[in-house]
């Protein structure tokens, strides 16, 4: 903005946001402790509890303050965009591997993308990618950066580190039209 640039209005859900809503589930505690299930059923498991999952009121409360905000009062569409407190390290990047939900248009959608992106922490292949690369999945957290949409010409991603040539020192751009 200091540029003259226009920035869509964003916030974020932040990783304590979602441990408190985890600390407040007993059976999700449970199901994360639990060593003897093989990974891909504790985390089937988990993810069918967190799709399933009732807000505690406070987390109601600020959910909707979210999306009346970022939504402009429900005129405008939103995106979820899932971000693992432990992606895109030094050697690991873990671009792709949980959800991001677009064109979200209801506080009741919105609702369900929350639980959906916070779901996506125990894909399968999120999980097995952790384990293959000695990170803990059953310790992992995430964050959740809400948008508002925008029409645009280009989009893209920058990544502060050229993770593809291992060089922390180079960004990268990923972009397309539209």
């Amino acid at each position: 903005r200091a540029m003259g640039l226009p920035v869509p209005k964003w916030s974020t859900l932040t990783t304590a946001f979602f441990e408190a809503q985890y600390a407040a589930d007993p059976v999700l505690q449970q199901i994360r402790r639990n060593q003897r299930l093989i990974p891909t059923a504790r985390a089937r498991k988990l993810q069918a509890r967190i799709n399933s999952f009732a807000f505690v009121p406070a987390a109601v409360d600020l959910l909707a303050q979210v999306w009346t905000t970022i939504s402009r009062h429900g005129r405008c569409a939103v995106a979820v965009r899932s971000s693992a407190a432990d992606e895109d390290g030094a050697f690991l990047s873990f671009a792709g591997q949980m959800d991001t939900v677009l064109q979200i248009i209801s506080l009741d959608q919105f609702h369900r993308a929350v639980t959906r992106c916070w779901a996506s922490l125990y894909t399968p292949r999120a999980v097995q990618y952790r384990l293959r690369n000695g990170v803990n999945p059953w310790q992992a957290t995430i964050a959740l950066v809400v948008q508002e949409m925008v029409a645009a010409d280009a989009a893209g991603v920058l990544f502060t580190a050229d993770t593809v040539e291992r060089r922390p020192d180079r960004m990268l751009v990923s972009a397309v039209w539209g």
